[in-house]
Protein backbone atom coordinates (compact mmCIF):
# COMPACT_ATOMS: atom_id res chain seq x y z
CA UNK A 1 0.00 0.00 0.00
CA UNK A 2 3.00 2.28 0.54
CA UNK A 3 3.68 2.37 -3.21
CA UNK A 4 0.03 2.62 -4.27
CA UNK A 5 -1.22 5.84 -5.80
CA UNK A 6 -4.88 4.94 -5.34
CA UNK A 7 -6.88 7.71 -3.66
CA UNK A 8 -7.80 5.48 -0.71
CA UNK A 9 -4.14 4.55 -0.13
CA UNK A 10 -3.07 8.20 -0.28
CA UNK A 11 -5.79 9.16 2.22
CA UNK A 12 -4.80 6.39 4.62
CA UNK A 13 -1.11 7.34 4.42
CA UNK A 14 -2.07 10.93 5.32
CA UNK A 15 -4.13 9.71 8.28
CA UNK A 16 -1.25 7.54 9.49
CA UNK A 17 1.28 10.37 9.07
CA UNK A 18 -0.93 12.79 11.04
CA UNK A 19 -1.47 10.30 13.86
CA UNK A 20 2.23 9.37 14.03
CA UNK A 21 3.19 13.05 14.25
CA UNK A 22 0.51 13.37 16.94
CA UNK A 23 2.34 10.79 19.03
CA UNK A 24 -0.07 7.88 18.71
CA UNK A 25 1.24 4.32 18.94
CA UNK A 26 0.99 1.71 16.21
CA UNK A 27 -1.73 -0.10 18.16
CA UNK A 28 -3.76 3.10 18.52
CA UNK A 29 -3.46 3.89 14.81
CA UNK A 30 -4.41 0.33 13.81
CA UNK A 31 -7.36 0.40 16.20
CA UNK A 32 -8.59 3.67 14.67
CA UNK A 33 -8.23 2.38 11.09
CA UNK A 34 -9.94 -0.90 11.98
CA UNK A 35 -12.86 0.92 13.62
CA UNK A 36 -13.24 3.21 10.62
CA UNK A 37 -12.63 0.79 7.73
CA UNK A 38 -13.14 -2.69 9.24
CA UNK A 39 -10.69 -5.56 9.78
CA UNK A 40 -10.08 -5.83 6.03
CA UNK A 41 -7.79 -2.79 6.30
CA UNK A 42 -5.25 -4.80 8.29
CA UNK A 43 -2.49 -6.61 6.44
CA UNK A 44 -3.20 -9.80 8.40
CA UNK A 45 -6.83 -10.21 9.52
CA UNK A 46 -7.46 -11.76 12.94
CA UNK A 47 -7.40 -15.55 13.14
CA UNK A 48 -10.14 -15.96 15.74
CA UNK A 49 -13.88 -16.27 15.68
CA UNK A 50 -15.58 -16.68 12.33
CA UNK A 51 -12.52 -15.57 10.38
CA UNK A 52 -10.63 -18.56 11.83
CA UNK A 53 -12.79 -20.79 9.63
CA UNK A 54 -11.30 -19.11 6.57
CA UNK A 55 -7.83 -20.11 7.76
CA UNK A 56 -8.79 -23.64 8.88
CA UNK A 57 -11.23 -24.74 6.13
CA UNK A 58 -8.62 -25.30 3.37
CA UNK A 59 -6.53 -27.54 5.61
CA UNK A 60 -9.57 -29.53 6.67
CA UNK A 61 -10.70 -29.90 3.04
CA UNK A 62 -7.28 -31.16 1.90
CA UNK A 63 -7.12 -33.57 4.85
CA UNK A 64 -10.60 -34.92 4.13
CA UNK A 65 -9.78 -35.33 0.44
CA UNK A 66 -6.58 -37.25 1.20
CA UNK A 67 -8.41 -39.42 3.72
CA UNK A 68 -11.15 -40.13 1.16
CA UNK A 69 -8.60 -41.09 -1.49
CA UNK A 70 -6.81 -43.33 1.00
CA UNK A 71 -10.04 -45.13 1.93
CA UNK A 72 -11.00 -45.47 -1.74
CA UNK A 73 -7.71 -47.08 -2.74
CA UNK A 74 -7.56 -49.22 0.41
CA UNK A 75 -11.04 -50.63 -0.23
CA UNK A 76 -10.29 -51.10 -3.91
CA UNK A 77 -7.18 -53.12 -3.11
CA UNK A 78 -9.16 -55.39 -0.79
CA UNK A 79 -11.72 -56.35 -3.45
CA UNK A 80 -11.33 -59.93 -4.60
CA UNK A 81 -11.21 -60.50 -8.33
CA UNK A 82 -14.52 -61.74 -9.61
CA UNK A 83 -14.83 -64.98 -11.52
CA UNK A 84 -16.77 -65.18 -14.74
CA UNK A 85 -19.10 -68.19 -15.09
CA UNK A 86 -18.33 -70.50 -18.02
CA UNK A 87 -21.76 -69.81 -19.59
CA UNK A 88 -21.02 -66.07 -19.71
CA UNK A 89 -17.55 -66.66 -21.11
CA UNK A 90 -19.07 -68.86 -23.85
CA UNK A 91 -21.61 -66.13 -24.74
CA UNK A 92 -18.85 -63.52 -25.06
CA UNK A 93 -16.68 -65.85 -27.13
CA UNK A 94 -19.62 -66.60 -29.45
CA UNK A 95 -20.41 -62.90 -29.84
CA UNK A 96 -16.77 -62.10 -30.55
CA UNK A 97 -16.65 -64.94 -33.09
CA UNK A 98 -19.64 -63.49 -34.94
CA UNK A 99 -18.09 -59.99 -34.86
CA UNK A 100 -14.78 -61.27 -36.21
CA UNK A 101 -16.58 -63.28 -38.91
CA UNK A 102 -18.42 -60.14 -40.08
CA UNK A 103 -15.21 -58.11 -40.00
CA UNK A 104 -13.32 -60.58 -42.13
CA UNK A 105 -16.26 -61.21 -44.45
CA UNK A 106 -16.53 -64.95 -43.85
Amino acid sequence: MAASSAPAAVAIRKIVARRVSGGQSTAQIESFLESRYGVGILLRPPTSGLSAAVWIAPSVAVGAGLLGLGVFFWRRRRLEPSTVPDEDRALVDAALGRTRARATGT
